[in-house]
Formats: C-alpha cells, sequence, structure tokens
C-alpha cells in the first residue's frame, strides 16, 4: 500500500501535465490500485507523520533552555552552561531526539567526552531513553578512542599501519632507554624521560623529523633528532 501510494506520487510529480484519473490508471496498470484518490496525496507524508507521533518522554523534566537546544535540530548548537546545571542530560537528549525524528542514524552521530566512564553513562542514558540498548553507535566515546578509530581507519593517510600499537608513558620510557643504550648514551647524564619530554614537545607541535627548525638541532645533546627520526 505504502509503495503504491509513493509511487502514484511520483507518476504525478513526473507527469505534471497528465490529469490525475490518467494518472490515476497508469499506477492501476502497474498493480497499484489498492488506494483512493486521497491516500495518494496523503502517503508522501505518511513516514513524516510516523515519526512525529512517536513519543517524546525525554523531553519531559527539560527546562525550557535545555528543550530549546535539543529540538533545534537544524545547524548547530552551543550549550554554556556550569557545572551540575544539566549539559549532559540536554546532550543525551538531543542524541535520542535525532534518532527518534529520523533526523540521523546511529553510526552518524559523533559524541565525545572526556572520560570512559562518562561515556559508558552517556550510551546507558541513551539507550534508557530509547528504550532498548544503544548500539551502532561507533563515534559515541572518549578524544582518544574516537581518534584512534579514525587513525586505524586512516592509518596510511599518516605512513602507518592499521594495526599500530599503543605505547603508554612507561612503555615509551622503556624504549627510548632501549634506543639511548644501543647508540652508547649516558643515560644517567641524559636520561630517557628528558628525551620523551622533548619528542612529545615536538609532536604538540605537529613536527615531524624533516620539519625540525634548526634551532632545535642542539636538543638532546645533538642526537635528539637522530632518535626522534627512529
Amino acid at each position: 500500500m505504502i509503495k503504491g501510494r509513493l509511487c502514484l506520487a511520483w507518476i504525478c510529480e513526473q507527469n505534471a501535465n497528465v490529469p490525475f484519473s490518467r494518472a490515476l490508471k497508469q499506477a492501476s496498470v502497474a498493480g497499484m490500485n489498492s488506494f483512493d484518490e486521497m491516500d495518494a496525496f496523503d502517503g508522501a507524508s505518511l513516514s513524516s507523520r510516523a515519526m512525529a507521533a512517536r513519543p517524546t518522554p525525554y523531553l519531559e523534566g527539560l527546562n525550557p533552555a535545555q528543550r530549546e537546544a535539543v529540538e533545534c535540530l537544524n545547524g548547530p548548537v552551543l550549550m554554556l552552561a556550569g557545572a551540575g546545571t544539566g549539559k549532559t542530560k540536554a546532550l543525551t537528549a538531543r542524541i535520542v531526539h535525532l534518532l527518534n525524528t529520523g533526523s540521523a542514524r546511529t553510526n552518524e552521530i559523533l559524541a565525545v567526552t572526556f572520560t570512559n566512564k562518562a561515556a559508558r553513562e552517556m550510551k546507558e542514558r541513551v539507550g534508557g531513553m530509547l528504550g532498548q540498548p544503544a548500539e551502532g553507535m561507533p563515534w559515541l566515546g572518549t578524544f582518544h578512542s574516537v581518534c584512534v578509530k579514525l587513525l586505524r581507519r586512516h592509518a596510511e593517510l599518516v605512513g602507518l599501519k592499521s594495526n599500530f600499537t599503543i605505547l603508554d608513558t612507561d612503555d615509551q620510557v622503556r624504549l627510548l632507554k632501549q634506543l639511548i643504550r644501543a647508540e652508547d648514551i649516558d643515560d644517567k647524564r641524559w636520561p630517557a624521560r628528558m628525551l620523551a619530554g622533548i619528542i612529545d614537545d615536538w609532536k604538540t607541535r605537529a613536527l615531524t623529523r624533516e620539519a625540525l627548525p634548526a634551532s632545535e638541532a642542539g636538543a638532546y645533546n645533538f642526537r635528539g633528532p637522530a632518535l626522534y627520526a627512529q
């Protein structure tokens, strides 16, 4: 029935100069005559009306400012508020509203938090508001987890393999100690943590080995750039 209505609407649109009775006849020939003329016009908006008719219990309990932010679906929205004023509640409700109204699919929403705990809580809240587990939301997570996912997906663009390993601080220092010993550098005078700090500064400034300015050549007793390249 729905398919027939949509097809008839398409026939009328494509044949604007054709009388409606003739368009209806064309639809009947196609096996779509199980609806009346008014249904043909109403069918095109059936899905949008169904979306609008969905219950919205997640809007209950929101203050006017929160509700305005949640229901504004066109363009960006900036929410400025202090701690404990309900920002997360409004953001979570906005995610649910996007899904509930069909404005976005689960894999089209980017929701970034600072901690794993906050990410878990947000996902649980979304699931609670939807009345079902919030599955299929690959872009809901911490800055680190989302960025790692992007890096793995596009690793070749930055000269990496998708199965690269991420080292924590202790692993980084341990690896640098091995490099320092291999280069026969006195790690008492030139500790690995010093080199780690220098490299971290270069990375923070997005400086590759080739882009290091001449003023940085003397770093770590003139050995820093070469070790950085390794």
